[in-house]
């Protein structure tokens, strides 16, 4: 993980679980990140807490990936926040509903 030092990452999913994990775990071995998730209340909580942390910078990016739109505005936004992106942790999940199984 040391290879990470002084890498920019686009991590989404961030908000919590795992992705909150990796978050954390990256940080702390010196990466610098944008951040993305729906729920900008945990996304903010997490960037206080590796900033009190001492932990790299962060770029916080609320959205939804669930819409193809805002994919591509995503990364533009990173790319302006960080400069260059140097890793893809794509931790972005949706659930879906019993109606929802069988439709593309």
């Amino acid at each position: 993980m040391d290879s990470v030092k002084g890498k920019k990452v686009l991590l989404t999913g961030a908000s919590s679980g795992i992705g909150e994990e990796a978050a954390r775990l990256l940080a702390a071995r010196g990466a610098s990140m944008a951040l993305v998730a729906r729920r900008e209340d945990r996304l903010r909580r997490l960037a206080r807490d590796l900033a009190e942390a001492g932990h790299g910078r962060a770029v916080l990016l609320c959205a939804d990936l669930g819409d193809p739109g805002q994919a591509a505005e995503v990364a533009e936004r990173a790319i302006d926040g960080l400069g260059q992106i140097d890793m893809l942790v794509n931790n972005a999940g949706r659930q879906h509903s019993g109606a929802d199984v069988g439709r593309g």
